[in-house]
């Protein structure tokens, strides 16, 4: 994995230049003594969070999941993209429980499935992020375009999917070409890693262009997009008479500082790493540095797949209603939805004018204000 992944905990680098030749190299040791201290808190620490973001990461997007399939909406356009966005998050965190036992023990799932493994999240990594751009653009197109109809119909959000999973497929072939298992053993212990190996002597440029990479096409351009959206969004309801506007600016603030805190630091330690190796002055305290900046930063970039179910989709009314309804429908909480919709018939359960606007307030149905405007 070339992106929030521990093996990058492993690599040393402690340059060589050869004044002669101009050859510049880095040595792949994880056994040195410069990376052991942060590799030792790795095996403990990258555990605990891959676990945890495991565990709520498929609790609330399962839940999502749930929702939108028990009470589909045949024109829901922001249904499609949540249930893509939920869906990414799942395979995305299927992925975590081979990763965590690689970094506490070794890789003993042999080459096949460290590329596999690393396709499918690698994939759904970059996938996850663009498709919250395409749901911010989706809403802009409903609120402030509304002479772009064609814009905003299940089919185009539907090919729009399909369109992200094929950049992101792509975006993960160097990923998936580069890792391999490797034999990491010292004198102590025998170990295995799924890592990756650039080809030799070209390590630090590959290494800096793959970083510049995945910050532009997980973080800029995302935000850039997602900013610009809103942003268009917010002015929109400032023109719109007696909408209730604190709640849903609220909201859009949320969604949009979320992302930032989540992702701003991961990417900046991957660009000042590739600064480090761009400006070749590396040190043993920059290498430690780095390699538990990486560890901190991932784990709070690793939670934003925990917050899309609330950010995208419990935050609004009707789609609590609707979860609700959908677990009574499985045979779950009936008194607990009877108590809370007492009206509700066999044939389920439909949310009144006022639920309806209350949640054009919400992060998820911002789309819906456009009968408004």
């Amino acid at each position: 994995m070339a992106q929030l992944t521990h093996q990058d905990y492993y690599y040393d680098y402690n340059d060589t230049y050869d004044d002669s030749f101009g050859n510049f190299s880095i040595n792949f040791n994880s056994g040195s003594p410069c990376s052991q201290d942060a590799m030792t808190f790795s095996r403990i620490f990258l555990p605990i969070v891959y676990s945890l973001v495991f565990v709520l990461g498929m609790l609330g997007n399962a839940m999502v999941i749930l929702v939108l399939i028990c009470r589909w909406r045949r024109k829901d356009i922001t249904g499609i993209y949540l249930f893509c966005l939920a869906q990414s998050d799942i395979l995305l965190a299927l992925t975590l429980p081979m990763w965590a036992y690689d970094a506490a023990n070794t890789w003993v799932f042999g080459n096949f499935l460290c590329k596999l493994t690393t396709l499918i999240y690698s994939i759904n990594f970059y996938a996850g992020v663009l498709l919250l751009a395409c749901l911010s653009a989706d809403r802009f197109f409903a609120v402030c375009a509304t002479q772009s109809r064609q814009l905003h119909r299940p089919l185009i959000a539907m090919v729009t999917c399909i369109l992200v999973w094929v950049i992101a497929f792509i975006l993960s072939i160097f990923d998936v070409v580069m890792i391999t298992v490797i034999d990491d053993t010292d004198e102590n212990t025998t170990r295995w890693r799924c890592t990756t190996r650039f080809p030799a002597g070209s390590e630090a440029n590959w290494k800096i262009g793959l970083a510049i990479l995945k910050s532009v096409a997980t973080f800029f351009v995302p935000f850039t997009v997602m900013v610009f959206c809103y942003a268009a969004i917010i002015v929109k309801l400032h023109r719109v008479p007696n909408f209730k506007q604190h709640k849903t600016i609220r909201t859009i603030v949320a969604v949009v500082s979320v992302f930032f805190i989540c992702w701003l630091p991961y990417n900046v330690v991957l660009l000042v790493e590739a600064d480090i190796l761009l400006q070749r002055k590396h040190s043993c305290k920059s290498q430690t540095g780095i390699q538990y900046a990486l560890q901190f930063t991932e784990a709070i970039a690793y939670m934003h797949c925990c917050l899309n179910p609330v950010l995208y989709a419990f935050i609004g009314i009707r789609f609590r209603n609707d979860f609700m309804m959908a677990l009574h429908k499985v045979g779950l909480l009936r008194r607990c939805c009877k108590r809370h919709f007492p009206s509700t018939s066999a044939r389920g359960f439909k949310p009144s004018r006022a639920n309806f606007l209350s949640d054009t307030e919400s992060a998820t149905s911002i789309t819906h204000t456009r009968s408004e405007i």
